[in-house]
C-alpha cells in the first residue's frame, strides 16, 4: 500500500496519514536477528626489506553514524607487559568492532601462551598458520573481519600475510582491507608493487620493459601510507578522524599517530610535534636568547613575559589507547626535554620548569606513578582524591582537575567553556569564575580566552 503523496502541487514526495496501513498484513510474519555489522574504516600494511609498516584509521561507524573517533584497529601482539612494549607482531582487524576485539584478544593469549611455554617469541610464519586455524575453525559462524598480521620473518624482511574471514590467507608485499580498500589498493598496486610501471624507452607497447620491483625505503613507505590514508578521507564517510601507524623493525615495533578532530584537519603536518612541541620551544628559545650582548649568564625564563616563573601546564588529553600512545608522547617530548625546560621529579622532590606536561584522558596510571624520575605527571580527578586515588601524591599529579558540568552540574543553561550563553548571561558565568577564584581553584578551562583574560587583570565584564 502507497504511504506517500505524488502529489505536485505538494512539491512532490510527502508523507500521508490517510494512506498508513491500518491492519496487520495476513500470512506468516518472518522474524529475522542478524549478529553482524560494518563499522567501517581502513587498514592497510606494507612490508619492506627489514620493516613492516601497518597502519589504520580511528573511526566507528554504524551506517551514517560515528560511533567513535578514536577506535584504534592496529593492534601489538604477544608481548610480555601491559604495555606490549617486547611484542614482535602486529595484527590489524576492521569490520565489525567487536569480532575485531575478540579476534584481537584471543591471537594474543595464543601468542602469549606460547612465548612463556617455549621461551622465545612466536615467528610471524608460524602465527599466521595459527592465525589461518582460528579463523577456519569459525567458519560456520566467522569473525565478520578482515585481518592483516605484520611482521619481520626469519631472514629480518618484512613480511604482511592478509586474510579472508574464514582463514585463506597468503603473503604479499602489501594489502589493504575495509571501507575504502577499493580505493588504496589500486595506489597500492602502482607505488609499492610497480603494476603499470614500465622503464621509458625500453621499447615500444607490449615490448615495454617492467619496472624491477624493489623495496621502497621506510620513510617513502611512511610518506605513501599518510598519502593514502589522506585522499581515502577525503572520498569516504566511514574512514576518518585519525591514523593510527605502527612501524616492525629489527629493535622493536614504534607506534606513531596523527589525529584531528574533523577528516579536513587529518594531514601529514598536523602532528603533536608540529602543533605543539615546536611552537612551545620555540617561543622559549626567543624568550631565553643563547647570544644576547644584554645576558651575562644562562636565563630560565618560561613563555610568559610577565612572569618569567610561571610554567605553561601542556595537558596531553589521549583519546587512543593509552598504553601504546604515552610511550610516543614521552619521545616526542625529547626536544624540550634536551632544552632543560620540563618539570621534572626525581621521586622526592619537585622541579618546576618553563613547561609541565600533564597526561589527561586515556593517559595510564601505571606509566607514571611507579616511575620515579620522570619530566610528566598524571591528571588526577578530583572526587575520588579521597577514596580510589587516595594514595596519589603531588609528585604524581601536581594538578588534580575535574568537569564543572559532571560534579555540580548544570548552571541556568549556561555553558561556561562557551562564549554562547543560553539563560544566565555573562554575570552568571563571571559570577562562578569568581567564585572558584575565591575557593583556591587554580586553573580553569575556558574557550573565551578574550573574557578570561579580561577577569583576571580587573578590566572585564565582571
Amino acid at each position: 500500500m502507497a504511504m506517500f503523496s505524488q502529489n505536485p502541487l505538494m512539491n512532490g514526495p510527502n508523507y500521508s496519514f490517510s494512506q498508513t496501513p491500518t491492519t496487520a498484513a495476513a500470512g506468516i510474519k518472518e522474524h529475522a536477528f542478524y549478529p553482524y555489522t560494518d563499522n567501517g574504516g581502513s587498514t592497510l600494511a606494507i612490508s619492506g626489506s627489514d620493516f613492516t609498516i601497518i597502519a589504520g584509521d580511528t573511526r566507528s561507524t554504524s551506517g551514517y553514524n560515528i560511533n567513535t573517533r578514536y577506535a584504534p584497529k592496529v593492534f601489538k601482539i604477544g608481548g610480555t607487559t601491559s604495555s606490549q612494549d617486547d611484542a614482535t607482531l602486529v595484527l590489524s582487524v576492521v569490520g565489525f568492532a567487536a569480532d575485531g576485539e575478540a579476534l584481537k584478544e584471543r591471537l594474543d593469549t595464543i601468542v602469549k601462551m606460547y612465548r612463556y611455554q617455549h621461551g622465545k617469541p612466536m615467528s610471524v610464519k608460524a602465527c599466521a598458520q595459527r592465525l589461518s586455524t582460528i579463523l577456519y575453525g569459525k567458519r560456520f559462524f566467522p569473525y565478520y573481519v578482515t585481518a592483516i598480521l605484520g611482521g619481520l620473518d626469519e631472514e629480518g624482511k618484512g613480511a604482511v600475510y592478509s586474510y579472508d574471514p574464514v582463514g585463506s590467507y597468503e603473503r604479499e608485499q602489501c594489502r589493504a582491507a575495509g571501507a575504502a580498500a577499493s580505493l588504496i589498493m589500486p595506489f597500492l598496486d602502482n607505488q609499492v608493487n610497480f603494476k603499470n610501471q614500465y622503464v621509458p624507452g625500453s621499447g615500444v607497447g607490449h615490448a615495454l620493459a617492467e619496472r624491477e620491483k624493489t623495496p621502497l625505503p621506510k620513510n617513502e613507505v611512511e610518506d605513501l601510507v599518510k598519502d593514502a590514508f589522506d585522499s581515502a578521507v577525503e572520498r569516504h564517510i566511514e574512514v576518518g578522524d585519525g591514523l593510527q601507524m605502527m612501524i616492525i623493525t629489527k629493535t622493536g615495533i614504534v607506534p606513531k599517530g596523527i589525529h584531528s578532530h574533523n577528516d579536513c584537519a587529518l594531514a601529514v603536518a598536523r602532528t603533536f610535534e608540529s602543533l605543539y612541541i615546536n611552537p612551545i620551544l620555540d617561543i622559549l628559545k626567543r624568550q631565553n636568547p643563547a647570544n644576547s650582548t644584554f645576558l651575562t649568564t644562562k636565563t630560565h625564563n618560561g613563555v610568559f613575559d610577565t612572569n618569567g616563573g610561571q610554567t605553561l601546564y601542556l595537558f596531553v588529553d589521549l583519546k587512543t589507547d593509552g598504553a601504546s600512545t604515552w610511550p610516543v608522547v614521552i619521545k616526542a617530548l625529547d626536544p624540550l626535554r634536551s632544552a632543560g625546560y620540563l618539570s621534572s621529579t626525581d621521586g622526592t622532590t619537585f622541579t618546576s620548569g618553563a613547561a609541565t606536561v600533564i597526561g589527561t584522558g586515556n593517559t595510564p596510571l601505571n606509566l607514571a606513578q611507579p616511575i620515579g624520575s620522570r619530566d610528566y605527571f598524571w591528571d588526577a580527578p578530583i572526587p575520588t582524591l579521597n577514596s580510589t586515588f587516595s594514595n596519589i601524591t603531588s609528585l604524581v599529579s601536581p594538578i588534580a582537575s575535574t568537569d564543572f558540568a559532571a560534579v555540580f552540574g548544570s548552571t541556568l543553561g549556561t555553558s561556561l567553556n562557551n562564549t554562547r550563553i543560553s539563560l544566565g548571561g555573562r554575570s552568571v558565568r563571571n559570577g562562578i569564575w569568581r567564585q572558584l577564584k575565591t575557593e583556591g581553584i587554580d586553573l580553569i578551562n575556558v574557550d573565551d580566552v578574550v573574557a578570561a583574560a579580561g577577569f583576571n587583570d580587573g578590566s572585564g565584564d565582571c
